[in-house]
């Protein structure tokens, strides 16, 4: 585990219509509870959230992974990843 956290802060999950695409190639856990991620066609994927306190994000990507760009740059959001596994650590909410 590269990120530790004490205590696991809850973490406010969005729900959205049957119609809306998911993705195929992302699945986006925050202190373990699974997310849904959003397939946009621009292409993009993106995972929404709640949260108040710190949170550790893991995403589980289909390929192995490459390169990671966390935005906004602002936050300073330092990724981790190992073959096909993005770890994050964001210390307190960002928008």
């Amino acid at each position: 585990m590269l990120f530790s956290l004490t205590a696991y802060t809850q973490v406010e999950t969005y729900t959205y219509a049957e119609e809306v695409p998911v993705s195929t190639v992302y699945k986006v856990y925050v202190n373990r509870q699974q997310q849904p991620v959003i397939h946009s066609p621009v292409p993009a994927s993106y995972v929404a959230f709640g949260m108040e306190e710190a949170v550790r994000v893991e995403i589980e990507v289909a390929h192995d992974v490459k390169w990671v760009d966390v935005r906004p740059k602002s936050a300073g959001i330092a990724p981790r990843w190992e073959n096909n596994r993005i770890f994050l650590l964001f210390p307190n909410p960002v928008s």
